[in-house]
């Protein structure tokens, strides 16, 4: 029994093709049938073993001969000698009933027709096979008798090619024997088996062909050749037998006829972003009565990278294979084959080819600062890619061709911070210093680069990543000024690109002079100078900020601050001019404050004019107005005064009486009483101290009298005797004593008499002593005050034998002195 099966619904013919099951062109022999029959769901598979007897075979032989002789064809037709391992096949198609019984279902029995020899199509006139006939799965054809003469018949059957598309590819073979009659000479014979069109009119092409000369056991044909089919097309599968008589009729069988299909549907995909290719096709599957699908390697996979593909690349185990060898960029052609449970491969299936996924690419790299204007991705170029796009972070930037290098311009662009600009306020005399703080230029923001190739298929993978930023040039700097003293009107300040930077074009600082001021006549010692309304003055206040750059960033401008030059001190120096006139300036040694007594003015009161220059760093020397001035005479006086400080006109002081001695004596007295007050009077013409003293008009001068005179002065045996002093003749000594005198102010209400101390005792002598220091004033004493002296002790040495008269006397001075 033969049943065609195809292998889905869809009538795609995918994976085998059909096969003639047992078309037996038998010769007699003597056999013993031992027949096994089972039953599958869809067909009846029969298989018939063979054994042999090999005992009395010429004689059974003989016998059986004259039995078919006599007995008739038909009866050995019924029961003809079945060959050994009768096998499934694949189907063409899904028909029922070849089972060569009577006039099958599907088959027809043609004479006289069909190809001449193995490898010749051409049509001939022919002779009918004298016998050509199956049954029970057996087909056998018998040629005629007539020898030297060719017969010639064939079987066949219409199928339609599976699939609805393309080219289907089909092989196939068979068994065969051959045997001369009654073992008569042989001429010649053949069987093969071919495909033709719809008719069973046209050639289409050979599967297989043999031929014989000579008896000949069955024995299976080669796969000869591959036959292109159009899917979905009706052909006719025909076996055709041919024979040329020798002496005796030829019997020919025919058994296990294979028609087998390639796979249909190969389509060959690319897998996203890997270099794999995935390969589908329909799944084979046995027609009915046909060997199943092999078990573990049911489809072989080819692969070349050119067209006829013929190399083995794999075994699959599914219709679907993917293979994870290619290589990236590369154009291969496929084809598959399937394998039944026997181990016979189908032709190949059509090809397809298909260009592989470029590799991701490699050796990515970008830039790290090396540009201000861009991050220059590169990589090592993928086989066969013909594009690449770079992906900045998770933005695709377009396709950059097929190139190794791409520069991202747009890239985030460096930046700079400003920073805070300030201007110092009075810090330096001579410029106003700028600086910033916190400036900083900073690298654009790191970015994340990968790369994908792409061809005609499609993209890569991702490449590895790396990243990559743009860098950002030194900082640079112009400084800017305002015209003024507000926040406005600003303009470039010439060569200031550099923070800090110096401006000593900023307004200078100055000074305002004064005016200079004199005294006129209010010191006996000085002319007092002065100056008011000076002043320093710093630069006016100017605005400013920067704007700070850096290659490959944007500008950006700082904060505005003032700032201005600061001045220094003033000092002073003053000048006298040289006459009575605003003229011939000179400077006054050490006056160099703001206000100064000029001691070294004229003490005749005479006038000078004076002025003061005036200097304060960072500022122009300025100088103040002029103006006169003068000293006054100051007096002081010493005088004897009576309580109401009037002069006394002619004062005198007494000492006490003494009489005739014939040895020296002493007299005493008291000078300065409440009626005779001594009187010292300075009126700011001792500023710097005085001194009273008391003294003889002369040295030479004598106690005087009408008689005999004695001296003040003469120290020899302590005033009692002369001593050979010069311009007398007569011995005596004065001793003046005012350290216990009474010393008070006169009529200063304000005054004391701080710093004012009284003299020690002290004797005449002449030459030697000739004044008595009364008083002593200081510098620190009161440069106006008047003061008075009472209860100075006076006693005089009188010589011995010194005659006594009644007017003795003596004129003394009072004098006081300014230190």
């Amino acid at each position: 029994m033969n049943v065609f099966r195809n292998p889905e619904p869809s009538a795609s013919w995918r994976s085998y093709g059909a096969g003639l099951r047992r078309i037996v062109f038998t010769y007699v022999k003597l056999s013993i049938k031992f027949v096994y029959i089972f039953f599958t769901k869809r067909a009846i598979f029969v298989r018939l073993p063979r054994r042999k007897f090999t005992f009395l075979r010429g004689p059974l032989v003989f016998v059986l001969i004259i039995s078919w002789l006599f007995s008739g064809w038909p009866q050995i037709w019924q029961h003809p000698s079945i060959p050994q391992k009768i096998e499934t096949v694949q189907a063409l198609t899904q028909e029922a009933n070849w089972a060569f019984t009577g006039n099958a279902t599907g088959w027809t029995f043609t004479n006289g027709s069909g190809t001449n020899t193995c490898g010749n199509t051409t049509s001939a006139t022919t002779n009918n096979l004298a016998t050509f006939a199956y049954n029970n799965n057996t087909s056998r054809g018998i040629t005629g008798t007539t020898a030297a003469t060719n017969y010639r018949g064939n079987i066949n059957q219409t199928f339609v090619a599976p699939g609805s598309s393309g080219t289907v590819k089909v092989k196939g073979r068979f068994d065969f024997s051959g045997n001369v009659a009654g073992g008569g000479s042989w001429g010649s014979g053949w069987v093969r088996l071919d495909i033709y069109d719809s008719t069973n009119a046209t050639y289409v092409g050979n599967l297989s062909c043999t031929a014989i000369t000579a008896n000949r056991s069955i024995a299976s044909t080669n796969f000869d050749a591959t036959v292109s089919l159009t899917a979905g097309t009706t052909y006719t599968v025909r076996i055709t037998i041919s024979g040329t008589v020798g002496s005796k009729a030829l019997t020919f069988v025919v058994d296990n006829v294979i028609v087998t299909t390639a796979p249909v549907g190969l389509a060959a995909s690319s897998p996203s972003a890997d270099t794999n290719v995935t390969l589908n096709w329909t799944t084979s599957a046995a027609g009915s009565g046909a060997p199943a699908i092999h078990g573990t390697t049911p489809y072989k996979v080819y692969r070349d990278t050119s067209s006829p593909v013929s190399t083995f690349l794999a075994n699959a185990t599914t219709n679907s294979y993917t293979d994870t060898s290619s290589a990236g960029g590369t154009t291969y052609y496929y084809a598959v084959s399937n394998v039944d449970a026997n181990s016979i491969e189908s032709p190949l299936s059509a090809e397809v080819n298909i260009l592989t996924r470029p590799a991701a690419p490699t050796s990515v790299a970008a830039t790290d600062g090396s540009a201000t204007d861009k991050v220059t991705i590169t990589w090592t170029k993928s086989t066969g890619a013909t594009d690449y796009h770079v992906w900045r972070d998770s933005t695709d930037l377009g396709a950059a061709g097929d190139v190794a290098t791409f520069d991202d311009t747009g890239a985030d662009a460096p930046t700079v911070t400003a920073g805070t600009a300030s201007a110092t306020d009075g810090s330096a005399t001579d410029k106003v210093t700028l600086s910033i703080s916190g400036a900083s230029a900073n690298n654009g923001t790191t970015h994340t680069y990968k790369v994908v190739a792409s061809n005609a298929t499609g993209n890569s993978a991702d490449s590895a990543t790396n990243t990559g930023y743009r860098g950002v040039g030194s900082l640079t700097y112009q400084w800017y000024r305002s015209s003024g003293t507000g926040d406005s009107g600003f303009s470039i300040l010439s060569g200031a690109t550099t923070a800090p930077y110096d401006d000593t074009t900023a307004p200078a600082p100055s000074i305002t002079a004064g005016t200079g001021d004199a005294s006129d006549g209010t010191s006996q010692a000085h002319v007092s100078l002065s100056v008011s309304g000076q002043s320093t003055n710093v630069g006016a206040v100017r605005y400013y900020y920067a704007t700070v750059s850096a290659t490959g960033a944007s500008s950006q401008d700082t904060n505005h601050n003032d700032g201005y030059i600061g001045v220094g001190s003033l000092t002073y120096q003053w000048q006298r001019s040289a006459a009575d006139s605003d003229a011939s300036y000179s400077d006054i040694s050490g006056a160099t404050t703001a206000s100064y007594n000029d001691t070294g003015a004229p003490a005749d009161g005479s006038g000078r004019y004076y002025k003061v220059v005036e200097n304060a760093t960072g500022a122009t020397q300025q100088i103040s107005t002029a103006d006169r001035g003068y000293r006054i005479l100051g007096s002081i006086n010493a005088d004897i005064v009576d309580g109401s400080y009037v002069t006394v006109g002619s004062p005198t002081m007494a000492m006490n009486s003494a009489t005739f001695s014939f040895i020296c004596q002493t007299v005493t007295g008291s000078f300065g009483t409440a009626s005779q007050q001594i009187y010292v009077n300075n009126n700011n013409a001792a500023n710097n101290g005085w001194t009273l003293t008391v003294a003889a008009q002369a040295t030479t001068n004598i106690w005087d009298s009408a008689g005999a005179d004695y001296d003040f002065n003469d120290p020899t045996s302590s005033g009692c005797t002369d001593g050979a002093d010069a311009g007398d003749s007569v011995g005596g000594q004065m001793t003046v004593d005012p350290s216990g005198a009474t010393l008070a102010v006169g009529q200063c209400g304000s005054c004391t008499t701080n710093n004012i101390s009284k003299g020690s005792s002290a004797a005449f002598n002449e030459g030697t002593t000739d004044t008595i220091t009364l008083l002593t004033a200081t510098a620190a004493s009161d440069d106006v005050g008047d003061w008075k002296l009472t209860g100075v002790s006076i006693s005089q040495k009188i010589p011995a034998e010194q005659p006594a008269a009644s007017d003795y006397d003596i004129n003394m001075v009072l004098t006081v002195t300014a230190n």
